[in-house]
């Protein structure tokens, strides 16, 4: 006996009022029975679809509208339940299609438009979707979710003043769109607002105080601002409402480490790893953590996991060279160290030539190369040492180049490494350095012509950054040319200092407390807070008898001479000291050099004159880990802090040292 249309209007009715009853299970077994028996019903498909997709079955709902569509592919509504479905799903270019289809059938349908919208957000198509969001408000200018995906789609096109009166406009019609005030905050920090940026992350709290996603934000934001016991506060929030969010776990982990609190920080990449064993940042910045404490091959396990997922991570790479530099291993962190032009920190300032990067791999005789510095003053300084090197190389005819190679350890006079042959066959040398270095790196033997580097340079045929200068020449830990020294002071400027420090008694100390802060570069600004101290915490110093101090403090905190410390006695000459050729000079006339990691440590290493570097816990790759010297300056002395940010063990210890020194 056949179904007649009233028994299949009454099953329906039946299976809905059910399903509203919260009987879903029931519900489902009266529309899989009216389905057997009429597997033709489109309705009863459609109900179906609804159900399994309330109840979280998200694919079997997907399943049940595709077959209703193939009956019934005009019902507008089955397109668009696919649709919402398959964005829940991730399936976001099958979402886009069932849109495209809906739209088709409605195109004036403001919802579809803006769904479709964000689907193509979804698949990294800004522009595609603007067009979308502009289309839903020509039909509706009043729908705030439309107004703030525009925002959405014109910050990721870098349109951030456009953005922002997007969702100012979403705001003005609701007020408490959490999601756009929490957008509106990126939009704010984006435009140099940070203030702004977190009230309006307020705002999104007050509307809403379970979107995670603006407690996420709010943490991160307060992160930047180096405002870390309150980002972890965010984040614990964050993590409350969503136990399983890895970045946030990892972001408080961050600032843990800020703070100091490294063993929280440790448990706390921990987490996010337990969370989601693939999370990148989470890997590096453990494996960061673990560098620091001295486990470098448990953090080149973590770059391999980090690798395995992202082969083409820059921020891997380059970590890890860092990591492989600070343990010894020069053959795989010059090679990884390539990586650095790739970091957003290093790549503005590349310097892109015509001419081709030279690695080694082609030999000079008779050939014109561009050395050109890179970075801050004390990697130039490093660095220079290979110039003369690279002007030596000349390999015979047919042959290798070989690796040219310096005494690594022990000092001597400064010589030109060039032999008879090299002079004649060697490489052309063009050294390219900033202005104030100039003047000093011209008493090094070897480059044909030292220029500034806002000069511009003669004709060249290759060219190569100083830090890439080891990988090219195959440089190892045992074949480091510390050869020193290998610049020198002007004689008749370290002539007239030495007639002016003769008054000093005892020892002569030159002090230098802090780095350069690059207020404007975030990453640099946090290590220099880490590097440096200020000058009252060396105030142990000045009770050592039998030493004089001697200010080389230059720049940032450089005032903080003119009011020592108690007890210490200190004369300050900086005024004078316009370039490193005159802090050369200066330094020549010392018996000592004290200083946080700074260029200074390397001038007067690269001059061969004793220095003592304060070294932080997180000490840079260049000074390795667990020496008290260093294979770059065999007259370098390192004091590394003990434990994080103890810098008053180190001043300790230098104190002794020093007492023995003056004595």
């Amino acid at each position: 006996m056949s179904v007649t249309t009233r028994t299949v209007g009454d099953a329906l009715t039946e299976a809905a009022a059910l399903h509203q009853q919260g009987r879903p299970a029931e519900a489902e077994a009266i529309y899989r029975g009216l389905l057997q028996r009429h597997p033709g019903s489109p309705d009863a498909r459609f109900r179906l679809g609804l159900l399994l997709a309330q109840s979280e079955r998200l694919a079997e709902a997907v399943e049940m509208f595709n077959a209703a569509l193939l009956i019934a592919p005009a019902f507008a509504p089955l397109w668009s339940e696919q649709a919402a479905a398959q964005m829940r799903l991730g399936r976001f270019d099958a979402a886009a299609a069932s849109y495209d289809r809906l739209l088709a059938l409605r195109p004036d349908d403001t919802e579809a438009l803006n769904n479709r919208g964000a689907a193509l957000m979804r698949l990294a198509h800004p522009a595609d979707a603007l067009v979308d969001f502009d289309a839903a408000l020509t039909v509706r200018p009043d729908l705030p979710e439309a107004l703030c995906n525009r925002g959405n789609a014109l910050l990721a096109l870098g349109r951030a003043a456009d953005a922002l009166a997007s969702y100012d406009r979403a705001l003005v019609l609701r007020p408490t769109l959490a999601q756009a005030a929490t957008y509106r905050a990126e939009a704010l920090e984006r435009l140099g607002r940070p203030a702004d940026a977190l009230a309006s992350l307020d705002q999104a709290i007050a509307a809403a105080p379970g979107l995670v996603l603006a407690h996420y934000n709010r943490g991160t934001l307060l992160q930047a601002l180096d405002r870390q016991a309150e980002a972890i506060a965010s984040f614990d929030v964050a993590l409350a409402l969503a136990p399983g969010h890895a970045a946030a776990a990892c972001n408080r982990a961050t600032s843990l480490r800020a703070l100091g609190r490294l063993d929280a920080a440790l448990a706390g990449y921990n987490q996010a790893l337990a969370h989601d064993p693939t999370l990148m940042q989470a890997l590096v910045n453990r494996a960061i953590l673990l560098a620091m404490h001295g486990r470098h091959q448990q953090a080149l396990q973590d770059y391999a996991r980090a690798k395995a997922v992202f082969p083409d991570s820059t921020e891997v790479h380059w970590n890890e060279a860092l990591c492989r530099l600070a343990m010894g291993d020069f053959e795989g962190g010059w090679r990884e160290n390539e990586w650095r032009w790739r970091t957003d920190a290093l790549r503005p300032g590349e310097r892109h030539y015509a001419q081709p990067l030279w690695l080694g791999e082609t030999k000079l005789a008779g050939r014109t190369i561009l050395l050109h510095g890179e970075q801050g003053h004390g990697d130039v300084l490093q660095f220079c040492r290979f110039a003369p090197l690279v002007a030596a190389l000349a390999g015979p005819s047919g042959g290798a180049q070989g690796t040219a190679t310096g005494t690594a350890t022990g000092a001597s006079t400064g010589t030109d490494t060039r032999t008879a042959t090299g002079a004649a066959m060697g490489a052309h040398v063009v050294l390219a350095v900033p202005s104030t270095l100039a003047r000093l790196i011209r008493t090094m033997p070897g480059p044909q012509r030292v220029i500034a580097q806002n000069e511009p340079p003669p004709a060249f045929d290759l060219h190569c950054p100083l830090l890439s200068l080891p990988l090219a020449l195959g440089t190892t830990l045992e074949t480091i040319p510390a050869t020193i020294p290998y610049l020198a002071a002007d004689p008749d400027q370290e002539r007239a200092w030495r007639i002016r420090l003769a008054p000093l008694p005892g020892l002569r100390v030159g002090l230098v407390w802090a780095g350069n802060p690059r207020p404007a570069d975030p990453a640099s600004n946090a290590i220099d807070r880490r590097r440096s101290m200020s000058l009252s915490q060396m105030a142990p110093l000045g009770a050592v008898p039998g030493v004089s101090f001697v200010s080389l403090q230059k720049g940032h905190r450089a005032d903080e001479a003119k009011a020592p410390p108690a007890g210490m006695v200190l004369h300050d000459w900086t005024d004078e000291l316009w370039d490193f050729a005159d802090t050369a000079a200066l330094i020549a006339a010392l018996d000592l050099v004290i200083s946080v990691d700074t260029s200074v440590v390397h001038l007067t290493g690269a001059l061969g004159k004793p220095v003592w570097v304060l070294n932080r816990y997180d000490t840079c790759w260049r000074w390795l880990y667990g020496r008290t010297d260093s294979p770059w300056y065999p007259t370098a002395r390192l004091f590394r802090q003990s434990s994080y940010g103890d810098w008053d063990g180190v001043i300790a210890e230098v104190v002794t040292a020093l007492r023995e020194r003056a004595g």
